[in-house]
Protein backbone atom coordinates (compact mmCIF):
# COMPACT_ATOMS: atom_id res chain seq x y z
CA UNK A 1 0.00 0.00 0.00
CA UNK A 2 0.98 3.13 -0.89
CA UNK A 3 0.32 7.15 0.45
CA UNK A 4 1.27 9.74 -1.93
CA UNK A 5 1.32 13.30 -1.82
CA UNK A 6 0.81 15.25 -4.86
CA UNK A 7 1.29 18.71 -5.83
CA UNK A 8 -1.09 19.30 -8.55
CA UNK A 9 1.38 22.71 -9.59
CA UNK A 10 4.56 20.08 -11.19
CA UNK A 11 6.59 20.83 -14.11
CA UNK A 12 6.93 18.53 -16.89
CA UNK A 13 3.40 16.42 -15.75
CA UNK A 14 1.07 18.11 -13.88
CA UNK A 15 -0.32 16.49 -10.83
CA UNK A 16 -3.58 16.04 -12.76
CA UNK A 17 -1.76 13.74 -15.50
CA UNK A 18 0.14 12.15 -12.60
CA UNK A 19 -3.32 11.05 -10.70
CA UNK A 20 -4.36 10.05 -14.24
CA UNK A 21 -1.06 7.80 -14.72
CA UNK A 22 -1.34 6.36 -11.37
CA UNK A 23 -4.96 5.51 -11.40
CA UNK A 24 -4.99 3.74 -14.63
CA UNK A 25 -1.35 2.25 -13.33
CA UNK A 26 -2.94 -1.59 -11.94
CA UNK A 27 -0.41 -1.55 -9.35
CA UNK A 28 -0.51 1.59 -8.03
CA UNK A 29 -4.15 2.17 -9.17
CA UNK A 30 -5.34 1.75 -5.17
CA UNK A 31 -2.83 4.11 -4.04
CA UNK A 32 -3.90 7.06 -1.27
CA UNK A 33 -3.31 10.01 -2.59
CA UNK A 34 -3.27 13.66 -0.65
CA UNK A 35 -3.06 16.33 -2.55
CA UNK A 36 -1.01 19.56 -1.46
CA UNK A 37 -1.86 22.42 -3.27
CA UNK A 38 -1.80 26.36 -3.18
CA UNK A 39 -4.87 25.68 -5.21
CA UNK A 40 -7.76 26.91 -3.87
CA UNK A 41 -9.94 26.28 -6.64
CA UNK A 42 -13.08 24.64 -6.47
CA UNK A 43 -12.44 22.75 -10.33
CA UNK A 44 -9.32 21.59 -9.07
CA UNK A 45 -10.84 20.32 -5.95
CA UNK A 46 -13.95 18.49 -7.92
CA UNK A 47 -11.21 16.91 -10.77
CA UNK A 48 -8.86 15.61 -7.76
CA UNK A 49 -12.11 14.06 -5.98
CA UNK A 50 -13.29 12.87 -9.23
CA UNK A 51 -10.34 10.72 -9.58
CA UNK A 52 -10.63 9.29 -5.46
CA UNK A 53 -7.62 11.19 -3.80
CA UNK A 54 -7.94 10.78 0.25
CA UNK A 55 -8.14 14.35 0.81
CA UNK A 56 -7.45 17.93 -0.56
CA UNK A 57 -5.12 19.71 1.84
CA UNK A 58 -4.11 23.63 0.84
CA UNK A 59 -1.21 24.54 1.58
CA UNK A 60 -0.48 27.68 3.99
CA UNK A 61 2.21 30.31 3.77
CA UNK A 62 2.72 30.53 7.26
CA UNK A 63 1.97 28.83 10.22
CA UNK A 64 3.03 24.98 11.31
CA UNK A 65 1.37 23.41 8.65
CA UNK A 66 3.94 20.80 7.81
CA UNK A 67 3.96 19.42 11.37
CA UNK A 68 0.45 19.40 11.42
CA UNK A 69 0.49 17.49 8.14
CA UNK A 70 2.76 14.91 9.35
CA UNK A 71 0.55 14.35 12.56
CA UNK A 72 -2.45 14.26 10.55
CA UNK A 73 -0.82 11.31 8.19
CA UNK A 74 0.40 9.47 11.11
CA UNK A 75 -2.82 9.95 13.01
CA UNK A 76 -4.44 8.53 9.54
CA UNK A 77 -2.27 5.72 8.98
CA UNK A 78 -2.84 4.48 12.65
CA UNK A 79 -6.29 4.80 12.71
CA UNK A 80 -7.59 3.04 8.88
CA UNK A 81 -7.91 -0.56 8.42
CA UNK A 82 -6.45 -0.95 4.80
CA UNK A 83 -6.81 -4.10 3.03
CA UNK A 84 -3.37 -6.54 3.23
CA UNK A 85 -2.91 -6.35 -0.85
Amino acid sequence: RHIVLLDINMPRMNGFEMLSSVRADPTLASSLIFILTTSQAEDDKAQCYQRNVAGYIVKKQSDNGFNRLITMLHSYWGLVELPSC
